[in-house]
This record gives structure tokens, C-alpha cells and sequence, in this order.
């Protein structure tokens, strides 16, 4: 059997299934500011008693304006920032850690993608680590489902590469995941596996979003007479001011 060689920059301590997730420096500096803030004068519980005894609540209220201005200045984004899911493609969903085949000398796509539930991926950045000790230069991210790269390997057959994707999102929240491809002996079933692997990924990239509309059911709609459908009223102004022109019940919402 051959043997495995794996890149030092590419060992992981984790679970190669899961994301690494870097915690976020403002949300615990946030926590840690709150904290002393309360500590040092907003105790919870004396809220109620200031409000009902009105003893100091001036002062109290005072502070807590400091903990909510504290809050804004640092934004949504750094007191409700979520890392982003970075996900390398691959080369077989039941089982992740089936490598990615190619040869050497062949110029070889890595491929991946990110989510993020902030929705500020656009604005961020992200890089390859090869796996072979090189790595490519931070690039903006401008589609968050197509982050692929293109790249070279000269190891001999039978080494495992395990490359890494990092993202970085506009609030500066990261998080990476890891592409495995193992360096193979050229032949058909190489080439067609990796023609195949390609193939995928092009026709993913490539494809065509199509609008599709559903006609909306007369029992999904009421108007207010009771009666089945949409109530419309039609004026003859861009103000829709004056009477309507026009008032009509649509029992089914389908213009085209």
C-alpha cells in the first residue's frame, strides 16, 4: 500500500465532516463590557425596585442607556454575527471523506461554497491553503456559490492532499472547510471520474434560475364580502387617490 503524505498546514484537530468556527473577538469583548457594566452599578434585580420605589432609577436608567448605546455602536452585525457555512464540495455526499481523484501535473479545480444567515458574504474575502504548502491570495467574494479555484499538483501518486477553504465575511466572521483529493496514477477510470467530478460542478455554476409562478387558489382568498377571491380596485391616477374607478372580485389571481 502507498503511503499518505499530508501537508503540515493542512492538520486538523477536529472532525473533518464539521467547519471550523474561530469565535467572534467583538461578540465576547461585548459580553465581557456588559458584564462589568452590570457589576459595577446595573443590578437586574434593582431595576424593578428603583421603578416601584423611585430610588435612583435616574441613575440607573443613566447606565442602562450606556449599555444600549454600547450595543449600537458596535452594530447588529457584531452582536448577532454569525460565522459563515462554508462547504467544500464533495467527491461523494454519503461518505465525506472520499477524496477528490486527479494526477499529477493536472490542472485540478477546488471546489466550494458559502452561506451565511447574515447575508453579508458579498463584501468578504476568502483563500485557498493547497494542502501542499502553498495558498492562494485573499480574492473578494462576489458569488458565494461558485469560490473555486484552479490548481496544479506535482505530488507522486498515492499522496493525500487535504486542501482548505477560509472565508472571512464583510463583519469579519470566518470559518473554513476542508477539500481531500488524492494524487493518483493516471488512467481511464481517473480520467473519467474527474471528468465526471468537473462536469457536475460546471453544469452547478452554469445553471439558470427560472421564475416559476403558482396561480393561487379562489379557496386560498376571501374578499371582504365574503366571497371567494381577491377584491381589486382600479383608479386612473399613479396616486390611487378619488374614488376607484373600477372595484372587482378576481376569484383566481392569474393575470397571464
Amino acid at each position: 500500500m502507498k503511503s499518505e503524505e499530508i501537508a503540515a498546514d493542512s492538520v486538523v484537530t477536529h472532525s473533518p465532516v464539521s467547519s471550523y468556527r474561530q469565535p467572534s473577538f467583538r461578540r465576547v469583548l461585548a459580553k465581557i463590557m456588559i458584564f462589568l457594566m452590570v457589576i459595577q452599578g446595573l443590578p437586574f434585580w434593582q431595576l424593578s425596585q428603583a421603578y416601584y420605589l423611585d430610588i435612583s432609577w435616574q441613575c440607573q436608567s443613566q447606565k442602562l442607556e450606556k449599555v444600549i448605546d454600547f450595543l449600537a455602536l458596535l452594530g447588529p452585525a457584531a452582536a448577532e454575527a454569525a460565522e459563515p457555512r462554508v462547504v467544500c464540495v464533495p467527491q461523494l455526499p454519503t461518505d465525506l471523506l472520499v477524496p477528490h481523484e486527479t494526477w499529477p501535473g493536472k490542472p485540478t479545480t477546488l471546489k466550494g461554497i458559502a452561506k451565511d444567515v447574515d447575508g453579508d458574504l458579498v463584501g468578504g474575502t476568502y483563500y485557498w491553503k493547497f494542502g501542499d504548502g502553498g495558498q492562494s491570495a485573499p480574492a473578494p467574494i462576489t458569488d458565494p456559490d461558485n469560490l473555486s479555484i484552479t490548481h496544479t499538483y506535482s505530488d507522486p501518486p498515492g499522496t493525500l492532499i487535504i486542501a482548505r477553504l477560509h472565508v472571512t465575511d464583510a463583519s469579519g466572521e470566518m470559518s473554513n472547510d476542508e477539500y481531500r483529493i488524492l494524487i493518483k496514477e493516471k488512467t481511464q477510470d481517473v480520467e473519467i471520474n474527474k471528468a465526471i467530478d468537473d462536469g457536475l460542478w460546471w453544469i452547478y455554476t452554469h445553471r439558470e434560475y427560472v421564475n416559476v409562478y403558482t396561480t393561487l387558489p379562489s379557496i386560498a382568498l376571501v374578499a371582504p364580502n365574503g366571497l371567494p377571491g381577491l377584491q381589486g380596485q382600479y383608479f386612473n391616477n399613479t396616486a390611487l387617490s378619488g374614488s376607484p374607478t373600477l372595484t372587482r372580485v378576481d376569484e383566481i389571481v392569474d393575470f397571464d
